[in-house]
């Protein structure tokens, strides 16, 4: 039933469940706003009702405070004052008045909940604001409890009873203000969810008209383009291509199929057009067949012709690299021989690096033998000069012992002269002073012969010092020379390593020769084979050609069928209004 409903008609009718949806939604919305507004209004009269509870409260302990005050005021100024109701009395004073103070406590936090109302909201006939009045009934409390002191009997009680007053005015002051702020937050609530659903039916029905004009808008607009493309296209059935379509340029998808509208005129127009001009064409060509087939008749006669000296030709060549493979297998031959020759000299070369090696094993072994020869001469060097020390030292010690013995002679000559004045009395200490003077004597002799002996070693040091000199200078000239040797052994090191990198160098070149020499000649063979396949394919040719100077006649017969059919065709695409 929908399919032969118009777009026009469906269209309209998709935007009637949109409009339901959002008037259902409005509905509900309204609902949810009443329930809001109710349980806003009971979490704000629940909150305030716990502030006139508490003031209430102190209202009440307030009162029963003054009563204490007054039964205790009232014993003492009648003199009947009962020791245990005048301690109740007290007792209740005190017990009252500090639950007032403990409420003003709690009933600041409570306003604090709330700053507008505690600081800023004033009732009709509220005279200060709540923070105010709470701070003046706090310093009126106090003052009234210390205008009168029932225990001490001191103050004045009828003073006190006015500042009673006076205060608890403030309590009902405060009680006014809450009462007149429940009414404000009513008031305030109700006015807010009345605009919200206010504000919320005008949008809808902002929204639902708004619907309505585009919903119009877009069905005039998708019944335009539709009745254009059924123009276009029935105009194309007709085979009508004379009238070209107006093309839609919007970006959506009646511009996209717009677009393949006019690509789809466009394409046919070309089509008819080239189909046209390619059946004139084709008329032509039938009638240039037949020319050209009797134009190729002659020319495969000159093919013929010219198949036959190719063939020829062919055979020379074949003959030709047949000579030429054997010169490049001579060639092949000398290569093998250059690379046997090069594979010896790698050899050759192989054997003066094991000696080379040797040579280097020796001159480290002879270098490591002069090294320990320096060392060997360096501690006799070092011997010979601590002998001349040590000879000097005993050169000292010898001009000492002489020195000695000349002090001791002296001394035994004086010992002997005073032996031969004491007489027989001194006769043991010339004895005493005659040995002294021999063993002075002998050490005097045996100093001669060290000196001796000492100058004989002066004389042997300063001839081994004078070779030692000489011997330092052959090792040094030794290192040297061996020194020397090495490094020319590492130059010969050296140059062979080279010598046999150049060697495998050539031998890999020598390799890659014979390779390349063993594909040309492979090449020459394949050649020679291809040269006689040609002349093989020469004479194929030859045959070939007097079965295409048939088929010539036979496409010669072809080309007239071909002019009718191309007749034909031009009759069909001239139905085609361009």
């Amino acid at each position: 039933m929908i399919k032969n409903i118009s777009i026009k008609t469906k269209l309209l009718m998709a935007t009637v469940p949109l409009i339901l949806l959002v008037i259902i939604v409005t509905i509900i919305a309204g609902v949810r706003q009443m329930s809001v507004w109710k349980e806003s209004k009971q979490v704000y009269f629940q909150e305030l009702a716990e502030i006139e509870v508490i003031l209430v409260t102190m209202d009440r302990d307030f009162y029963q405070a003054e009563v204490g005050l007054e039964k205790a005021y009232i014993q003492i100024k009648t003199g009947t004052v009962d020791g245990d109701a005048f301690n109740a009395a007290l007792a209740d004073y005190d017990e009252n008045l500090q639950q007032v103070l403990d409420g003003a406590v709690t009933l600041k936090g409570l306003f604090e909940q709330d700053e507008y109302l505690f600081n800023t909201f004033m009732g009709p006939e509220q005279s200060a604001p709540n923070s105010k009045l709470l701070t003046d009934f706090e310093a009126a409390a106090d003052d009234w409890s210390k205008t009168y002191s029932p225990k001490l009997n001191r103050g004045d009680y009828d003073e006190a009873y006015a500042k009673f007053n006076a205060a608890r005015e403030y309590l009902n002051e405060m009680e006014d203000s809450i009462e007149a702020y429940e009414e404000v937050i009513d008031n305030r609530l109700h006015s807010g969810i009345i605009g919200t659903l206010v504000t919320t039916s005008v949008v809808v029905v902002i929204v639902a008209v708004l619907c309505i004009i585009f919903t119009v808008m877009v069905t005039k607009y998708f019944m335009e383009n539709i009745l254009a493309l059924e123009e276009t296209l029935r105009e194309i059935s007709e085979k009508n291509l004379s009238t070209e379509p107006v093309l839609n340029d919007a970006k959506d998808e009646f511009g996209s199929l717009s677009a393949s509208q006019h690509g789809l005129y466009e394409s046919l127009y070309g089509i008819i057009g080239d189909i046209r001009s390619g059946a004139d064409n084709l008329a032509e060509s039938g009638g240039s067949i037949s020319t050209m087939a009797a134009d190729a008749n002659e020319q495969m006669n000159n093919i013929a012709t010219a198949i036959d000296d190719m063939a020829h030709t062919a055979t020379q060549t074949a003959s030709d690299i047949t000579e030429l493979s054997r010169e490049m297998a001579d060639v092949a031959e000398m290569s093998d021989s250059s690379a046997e020759a090069t594979k010896m000299l790698a050899e050759e070369s192989g054997q003066i690096d094991s000696v080379t090696g040797d040579g280097m094993q020796t001159v480290e072994k002879l270098t490591k033998i002069t090294q320990e020869s320096g060392k060997a001469f360096d501690e006799i060097f070092s011997l010979i000069d601590g002998i001349s020390q040590s000879a000097a030292k005993i050169g000292d010690a010898s001009k000492l012992i002489t020195d000695i013995a000349s002090q001791t002679n002296l001394l035994a000559l004086n010992a002997a002269i005073e032996a031969a004045r004491a007489g027989e009395a001194g006769r043991g200490f010339a004895v005493v002073a005659e040995e002294i003077g021999l063993l002075a004597n002998q050490s005097a002799e045996s100093a001669g012969t060290i000196n001796n002996m000492l100058n004989e070693l002066s004389k042997a040091t300063e001839m081994a010092d004078k070779q030692s000199k000489v011997v330092k200078d052959y090792v040094l000239t030794q290192t040297q020379s061996v020194d020397d040797t090495r490094s020319r052994f590492d130059d010969i090191v050296a140059a062979t390593r080279r010598v046999n990198e150049q060697i495998n160098t050539l031998s890999d070149l020598n390799t890659e020769m014979v390779n390349r020499f063993t594909n040309i000649n492979d090449l020459c063979s394949s050649l020679s084979a291809a040269s006689e396949e040609n002349a093989a394919s020469s004479q194929e040719i030859a045959a070939t050609t007097e079965q295409v100077k048939v088929t010539v006649g036979e496409v010669s017969g072809l080309s007239e069928n071909v002019n009718a059919m191309s007749e034909e065709l031009v009759s069909i695409v001239n139905q085609f209004n361009l």
